[in-house]
């Protein structure tokens, strides 16, 4: 299984063949020419707080549901060995 770090070089290479090479040698020289200030604004948005929406999904931790009771799956056994068409 691929890690993250994998996953994550993979997809930004996917990303940035759909960039023109034009493109790509810009951002390259504005990296090499402003590296702090282009360091300063991905700290910035990285420390933007999360949209609401983003929010409400982090807040609600996964938790797993029980399985069907006994019961319920006994009931629709039956009903479905009642009205099946082809009875074995």
């Amino acid at each position: 299984m691929a890690s993250v770090d994998q996953k994550f070089e993979e997809i930004l290479k996917e990303e940035f063949a759909k960039i023109d090479p034009a493109t790509l040698l810009y951002l390259e020289q504005l990296l090499v020419e402003n590296k702090p200030a282009v360091r300063k604004i991905v700290q910035n948005v990285l420390d933007e707080p999360n949209s609401k929406e983003t929010q409400k999904s982090l807040q609600k931790p996964y938790q797993p549901r029980p399985p069907p009771r006994q019961r319920k799956v006994r009931k629709n056994q039956e009903l479905l060995r009642e009205y099946d068409p082809f009875p074995a």
